[in-house]
């Protein structure tokens, strides 16, 4: 984490540029810009919070977003972009990929780009530094944000998008896994337009192609307003071992509901609000000792539990005002995040126990 003064110094380093840098080179078209968030943090960690225990809130300042995007047009039929995270340092390519299009209709892909999963809540490439919450499912998706992978795209009364991607094992488990070697899958997305209102309904396969997840969802836009709604539902078969040592497939069924919406005040600022949910109902079979749990399992390396992700029972609401009074390239804003779920009792083995938090968020996210 970095300090406050930190930001204000990368602030100042890029505030002499308040235009994006236009450079000339053998591109078409080139763009630099530079992203940063950074803020003041207060959390309560009531989800830390253990009976005959208390656990003192703490307030501090982070820098959580600082990066360069480089984008733009080697010629008329192809484009590129690319961003650099500052703050991973082993591996700051986010995302760096070409799209040729062959004619209005058809664009080839290939480079390291944005999983499409999760619906609307989760398709804006540059969602990093702009972002205030996300939901428990966020945790929970298949694939890391960004993936190198080959994508074709097809123009057609909407926009049709094929992703293939190197397939994924899920759990720690590999016995419990169907995948054994290294392959590619699938990814199918269609979007399109009517009117104000844009629908999008995706389709992904993973884990030798035993497991799949489908995401549906709608957004609109008019007048300022700005919302979605996405329903996600994913169907994870896990493999056991009956009594006769055959192999049994048996699905973990998640469902999430993510509602966003936000309502621009020009001039002025746009309040918005954000509520999700998230649950995983576990197989229940009785010959091979399985029944559906109600609470989170989530532990860390050392056998802790933590909160940072969480594997089922989860809800997160959120609102907050970003103020747009100074202008689209520095935003300040303050968004208070409640996160509530059901935990294993660390005294009861195998009882649920119903924990909450509220986090206070005071910041600034900018774009030069």
């Amino acid at each position: 984490m970095r300090e406050w003064t930190v930001a204000a110094a990368l602030c100042v380093a890029t505030g002499a540029q308040a235009e994006d840098a236009q450079v000339k080179t053998l591109a078409d078209s080139l763009t630099l810009h530079a992203q940063l968030r950074a803020e003041l943090l207060y959390e309560d960690h009531g989800l830390e919070t253990r009976e005959g225990e208390s656990k003192q809130p703490t307030t501090r300042m982070e820098v959580q977003h600082a990066a360069l995007k480089l984008d733009g047009k080697l010629n008329e039929s192809t484009d590129f972009a690319m961003r650099a995270n500052f703050l991973r340092p082993i591996d700051p390519l986010d995302y760096g990929f070409g799209t040729h299009w062959f004619n209005k209709m058809i664009g080839w892909s290939f480079g390291k780009m944005k999983v499409i999963q999760g619906g609307w809540d989760n398709q804006s490439l540059d969602s990093a530094h702009d972002v205030h919450v996300a939901g428990t499912y966020y945790g929970n998706v298949i694939f890391n944000e960004y993936e190198t992978m080959t994508a074709l795209h097809v123009r057609a009364a909407g926009m049709l998008t094929v992703q293939v991607l190197n397939d994924k094992v899920m759990g720690r488990d590999a016995l419990a896994s169907w995948n054994n070697s290294q392959h590619p899958t699938w990814i199918v997305s269609y979007k399109t337009e009517f009117g104000p209102i844009s629908p999008m309904v995706s389709l992904g396969s993973y884990d030798d192609n035993k497991s799949r997840w489908v995401d549906a969802g709608i957004s609109t836009t008019m007048n300022g307003l700005y919302a979605t709604l996405d329903i996600f539902n994913r169907n994870h078969v896990v493999r056991y071992r009956d009594a006769n040592n055959d192999n049994v497939g048996k699905a973990n069924v998640a469902t999430s509901i993510t509602v966003y919406a936000s309502y621009e005040i020009k001039g002025a600022g746009k309040p918005w609000f954000f509520f999700s949910t998230y649950d995983d109902k576990q197989a229940e079979d009785k010959d091979l000792n399985l029944e559906d749990r109600q609470y989170n399992t989530t532990k860390g390396p050392a056998g802790d539990f933590t909160y940072d992700t969480w594997d089922d029972n989860g809800q997160v609401v959120g609102g907050g005002f970003d103020l747009l009074a100074l202008g689209e390239r520095w935003v300040p804003y303050l968004a208070m995040i409640s996160r509530s779920g059901k935990f294993e009792d660390p005294k009861r083995a195998g009882e649920p126990e119903s924990k909450s938090e509220t986090n206070v968020r005071f910041g600034a996210y900018a774009s030069f």
